[in-house]
Order: C-alpha cells, then structure tokens, then sequence
C-alpha cells in the first residue's frame, strides 16, 4: 500500500487486496495449527503484524471506511482481544451511520458486528468467571475493605454470573424476557419498523426498524424512563405524577415540550405524524384538557436491564 495511500485514489484495489491479505493469513494459520514450530510461529507472527499494520494505516488515512473497521474487528476477535474488538466493532456500526461513509457495511456486516459485540462481551464474562474460580471467594469476602465498598462480594458474582444475557422486556403491553441475541435483532431493525427503546447501553435510544437510532438527550432520558415505568404501573402518567413523583418544577406547557422532543426521535421523516411515543388522550366532557400522556404506539418494545424494581412491576400484568 505505501505511505502515499490515499482513500479516494484506488481504494477498491486497496480493499480488494486487504480482503485477500486477511483470508490469506487465515488459511495459513489453519494450515499450521496442528504442526507448529518455532520458524511456522514466527512466520505467522510477521504476517499478523503486517496485518494489523495495515489496518492501521489505512484507518489513519481513511477514518470513515466502515468495513475496515469491521474487518479490523474480526481479526482481533480471532486472536482473542475481545475488548479492541468491541471497540472497532462500535466504531463501524458508528461509522456506517455517516453520510460520507468510504464503504459501509452491507446488512449482513452490519447485523454480524451487532452480535459480534455480545459474542464478545460474553467471551470477556465468561473469562471473568474462570478468574474468579481461581481465586478464594471466601477468603476475599472476609477482606474488610472489599465489606465497605458498597456490594458484598457474592452479590458482585452474581452479577457477573447473571450478565449473560437476558433482559427485560415490555413489548406491546405485555412483559417478556428478552434474550440478547433478540435485543440485537432489534436493534439491527429485522422486525419491521417496531419502535425500540433501549435503557440498557451507555446511551438511552430510541431506533425504529433498520432506520437509524437516535440517542435521547441526557435531560431527557430519566424523564422518558419515568414516564415509561408510571404508565407500565397504570396506564397513563398525569401532570401529577411529574409533579410529586418525578418532583418536576416545570409547567405542563414544558412537559407538552418534552414529549414533543421524544416523539421526534421516533419520527421517520419530516412530514411523518404517525410513529410517536406519547400522546395525550382525548378530553372528555368531565375533563375537556387532560393533563396527562399516554403510549401512542401499540408497536414498541422497551428494553430494561433486569432489577426487582422491574420485575414488580411487569408481575402486574402477568
């Protein structure tokens, strides 16, 4: 490739060959993986450099080559750097979101990152627990200084066991347990235009089918949560409830403003009016201006990180 590579000059020839470099290291490494000498490690060991060279050289040149990064991913995957393998993984999902994208990944790419992901993380967990199966728990839980911390000790390994994973799901008024592999066919939008609404990341979204996910505003994220939990508990969240519960200062008009600004991120365009999150139910001749929301969509899923605040709640409709 050179130190004159450059991402807009050649760059299907450049992508081509990386493809084969790659294939080419793999069909080697299965070649000698059963006869392995010092001479066949450090042959392997030279063309895995080069490799992963390359790859950071055409990322340094070309920053919004999508597949690269997928592709850069794999590799670590395969020699086991789980964690940079997520990280690239993110970034090319990330990257394949950008208008200027070099080359985005196709659909097969882009939902195999989704699960590369959790294939990894899962990976990580499990190498996690083997650790902790080598050390003296019960020596560890009388440690004084891991009392104090804030978690027992067995309380931290159950977390870690049960992060496998599963979570809960409310899906058009009715609880489930939502696997990780359906959370990610979701997200990657393969149940039609269902809006999906994630607390279970670093970023709270909201992702309608395969359109792209759009992160709720950090102000605007505990809100979104409370409504939701309010509404599982009893249908509708009133002006009250903000009030009281939620001990908001703002007016009604405010909230009215607030709900707006979630239901946009559920819009599919400009001019669309009808996928929405909340909406505030019809008056009645008792109460012509209700001062409350309510679920517009009967086609969501929401998606929680399991907790026995949660599980109280969905118990009700079961």
């Amino acid at each position: 490739m050179g130190d004159q590579y450059n991402p807009f000059q050649n760059a299907e020839s450049t992508m081509e060959q990386l493809r084969q470099q790659k294939a080419a290291l793999a069909r080697k490494r299965n070649r000698y993986q059963d006869r392995l000498d010092k001479t066949g490690e450090r042959y392997l060991e030279k063309k895995k450099r080069e490799l992963r060279n390359r790859f950071v050289k055409i990322l340094k040149k070309d920053k919004k080559n999508a597949e690269v990064r997928y592709r850069f991913g794999m590799f670590l995957m395969d020699y086991k750097e789980y964690s940079q393998a997520i990280k690239h993984f993110e970034e090319a999902i990330k990257v394949h979101d950008k208008v200027r994208c070099t080359f985005p990944l196709e659909k097969a790419q882009l939902l195999k990152a989704h699960m590369f992901i959790g294939y990894c993380a899962g990976k990580l967990i499990k190498g996690s627990l083997e650790k902790v199966e080598e050390l003296n728990i019960e020596e560890a839980s009388m440690d004084y200084n891991l009392k104090v911390e804030g978690r027992d000790i067995y309380e931290v390994l159950m977390m870690l066991e049960n992060a496998s994973e599963h979570y809960t799901a409310y899906q058009n008024g009715k609880k489930r347990i939502l696997s990780l592999e359906e959370y990610l066919q979701y997200k990657a939008g393969l149940h039609g235009n269902t809006i999906l609404i994630s607390f279970v990341e670093k970023e709270t979204f909201i992702k309608v089918g395969q359109y792209e996910k759009r992160n709720v505003p950090a102000d605007l994220a505990a809100l979104l949560l409370f409504q939701l939990e309010t509404i599982f508990k009893k249908g509708i969240v009133t002006y009250d409830d903000l009030r009281f519960e939620y001990e908001s200062t703002k007016t009604w008009a405010t909230h009215r403003r607030y709900v707006s600004r979630i239901n946009e991120l559920a819009k599919l365009s400009e001019e669309d009016e009808n996928e929405k999150v909340f909406t505030i139910p019809q008056g009645t001749f008792y109460n012509l201006s209700p001062q409350c929301f309510e679920l517009a969509t009967t086609n969501y899923i929401v998606v929680l990180r399991q907790s026995q605040f949660y599980e109280d709640i969905f118990d009700q409709f079961e």
